[in-house]
């Protein structure tokens, strides 16, 4: 039987500064829609499946890394890759740049790099690639993430406080950088193509985090208190990617919702509950957008209310879905207009190919 375990140290890392960073091609949802359903109506498409789905989506706008003509003709794996290489290194390094500047901080006084991206590959990695672009320590202690899909945000939150907890004198940035545009598979009308092509965006986010013992931690940002990685056996075909010749192709099946609504309370009533907290403790939710349908179980089955996803929600109808992205923006754009009350505590929860989900407890 699982112990129970209080955290007796609040202060192993804090969040001192986030930023997002976006292409230059931005759309009005009705005109990539409307592009898109020409071009499948001849192609067999049921014009009003199509019309439903963009509708139910709620997605007003996005973000897209080429003009969204080069949507009708996109080439192969390797020219998308090459220009996801292209765009998401001057993109994460405007993100990291914005938080050096925020912090004052200069690149070279940061000891690890987190990255993570499920829509490119680049071997030497995003991380070695900046490290050519801005003056960080030879020294600098990088780790590229792959693979954990829309739960890297959180994740990666999660993993950068567990680094710091062994280096507390140490500066970590956590970047994440999503191009989902340019894994857009024209020739596939299934249900599930219909939706990704409509429901994800482009863009990118990053967070510096700090010690305890490091020059900038201060009582005024919030703590990451601690984190748990919710695994589901067995459940590999709900969420992810199909790799072919094509690039990435995705596999996304109607169980999401299911998990967020049914599966995921009782894992966090325990999480919670090894804090003394139950969920009704908790103020600032800070929630990966997975879609609609993924809001609205997470309301029904955690007993919130639309107000306590109001940020989520507001993401999801101006941007899209920006997988790992999406919860770092939301929590950009909550720091940016709130300021929590001492003592209150903040929630952050993604979900991801596994199927699994991540969740973070802050406090401020």
């Amino acid at each position: 039987m699982a112990t129970k375990r209080r955290f007796m140290n609040p202060a192993t890392a804090q969040i001192i500064a986030t930023a997002v960073a976006f292409p230059q091609y931005h759309y009005p949802q009705s005109e990539l829609s409307g592009q898109l359903r020409q071009v499948w109506k001849k192609r067999g498409l049921h014009t009003d499946v199509f019309d439903r789905i963009t509708e139910n989506l709620l997605v007003e706008s996005r973000y897209l890394s080429r003009p969204k003509e080069f949507y009708l003709n996109v080439p192969g794996f390797a020219a998308r890759n090459q220009i996801w290489k292209e765009e998401a290194l001057p993109l994460g390094k405007s993100c990291i740049q914005d938080l050096l500047r925020q912090s004052e901080l200069q690149a070279g006084d940061v000891q690890q790099i987190v990255t993570s991206t499920v829509t490119g590959i680049a071997v030497p990695s995003l991380d070695a690639l900046l490290m050519n672009q801005l003056p960080f320590s030879s020294q600098l202690k990088r780790v590229p993430m792959f693979g954990l899909g829309c739960l890297a945000g959180t994740a990666g939150v999660a993993r950068v406080a567990d680094y710091l907890k062994g280096h507390p004198q140490d500066a970590a940035i956590l970047l994440s950088v999503e191009l989902c545009s340019l894994t857009f598979q024209l020739h596939d009308l299934s249900i599930a193509n219909v939706i990704a092509s409509q429901l994800f965006g482009d863009g990118a986010a990053a967070v510096l985090m700090v010690g305890q013992a490091h020059p900038l931690a201060d009582s005024k940002y919030p703590r990451i208190i601690d984190s748990r990685s919710i695994f589901f056996p067995h459940t590999e075909e709900v969420m992810g990617w199909k790799i072919s010749d094509r690039g990435f192709e995705i596999v996304l099946n109607s169980g999401v919702p299911e998990f967020a609504e049914k599966h995921i309370k009782p894992a966090m009533d325990q999480f919670l509950g090894q804090q003394d907290l139950n969920i009704s403790d908790i103020t600032h939710w800070i929630a990966h957008p997975g879609g609609p349908k993924v809001l609205q179980a997470m309301e029904q089955g955690l007993g919130l209310d639309s107000h306590d996803l109001k940020i989520s929600w507001e993401s999801l109808k101006k941007v899209g879905n920006l997988s790992s992205s999406s919860v770092l923006m939301i929590l950009n754009e909550f720091m940016a207009h709130n300021q929590p009350q001492a003592g209150s505590y903040g929630l952050m929860i993604s979900f991801g190919p596994g199927f699994c989900a991540e969740l973070v407890l802050l406090k401020w």
